[in-house]
């Protein structure tokens, strides 16, 4: 979306809040959703990560081919829940384009210290920083039991 399109920003932000007031709404809906979703991603296996990860790096070198076109400078802010290892490297490399700013918002834990991780059933920190290269910020999460699972009561 251009930066200096304001009438994409508040749209964007109507359909984030919108999204937002849906999972409010539909909060009994959502244990089926999650049940559904690990079952797809049971199924996925690295092939298909391969691609998915080759198709969204094609997607951005299209991206900053046609922005460097018309010389522009996008931002970019990507909400995750956690630093993911996988996920660094492409931050990094996104942060270093000259047509992109981009910031990532971190809705659980920024990984400089250890956490409970359900998923592994224990501790974890990372011995490598998952944030180095890139601008972030921790959003804080005011779940009673903040983590992946979920963010607010």
């Amino acid at each position: 979306m251009p930066t200096a399109d304001v009438s994409s920003r508040s749209e964007t932000w109507m359909r984030w809040v919108e999204s937002l007031r849906w999972f409010d709404g539909n909060r009994d809906r959502l244990p089926a959703m999650a049940r559904a979703a690990r079952a797809k991603a049971e199924r996925c296996t690295w092939d298909d990560y391969r691609r998915g990860v080759t198709r969204a790096l094609r997607n951005t070198c299209d991206l900053h081919r046609r922005h460097v076109a018309h010389r522009t400078t996008e931002r970019l802010a990507i909400i995750v829940s956690h630093p993911i290892q996988y996920y660094a490297p492409l931050y990094q490399r996104l942060a270093r384009r000259q047509d992109l700013v981009i910031k990532v918002f971190f809705g659980w834990h920024a990984g400089q210290g250890e956490v409970e991780d359900r998923g592994f059933a224990r501790k974890l920190k990372w011995d490598i920083d998952l944030t180095e290269g890139y601008q972030f910020e921790l959003v804080p999460n005011v779940a009673g039991d903040p983590g992946t699972h979920h963010f607010s009561d």
